[in-house]
């Protein structure tokens, strides 16, 4: 019976992504922001500077909206959420949402070096919200 690799050499090698290899060794980011009791227009914020000699990546992005009071859980919970590059001034993501979403970018989104990336998620509902927003990546 045969062992090893199909060349019967024992050497065995994996093709993995970069955001699998990240994980993998442990310098994958996650970024995870929270606000409760938002008003129309309020938002949850995450504020990233990239300061190391490497770009970010942003892989995946989700968020969450709902109803702070009981009483307005039936209702639509409208928003959107965003990837913004605060020093370039430009929206590199924008999606809008009802209640929520979650998205894996099969291009990701790139920020680079000495930039600061702004990851929001808005309440516009006419009523109060809890908002979570929650991205994913590496850097290279």
């Amino acid at each position: 019976m045969a062992h090893g690799a199909p060349d019967y050499s024992g050497m065995k090698v994996d093709v993995v992504s970069r955001p699998e290899w990240a994980a993998k060794e442990a310098t994958d980011k996650n970024f995870l922001g929270t606000a409760t009791t938002q008003a129309r227009l309020g938002s949850a914020t995450v504020i990233y500077a990239v300061t190391s000699d490497e770009a970010l990546y942003i892989t995946q992005l989700a968020c969450a909206i709902y109803a702070t009071a009981a009483a307005d859980a039936d209702l639509n919970q409208m928003g959107s959420m965003r990837v913004y590059d605060a020093t370039d001034g430009v929206a590199l993501f924008v999606q809008g949402v009802n209640g929520g979403a979650g998205i894996p970018f099969n291009k990701s989104l790139v920020i680079p070096t000495g930039h600061t990336v702004w990851i929001q998620a808005y309440n516009l509902s006419n009523h109060n919200c809890e908002l979570v927003i929650s991205a994913g990546g590496y850097e290279k």
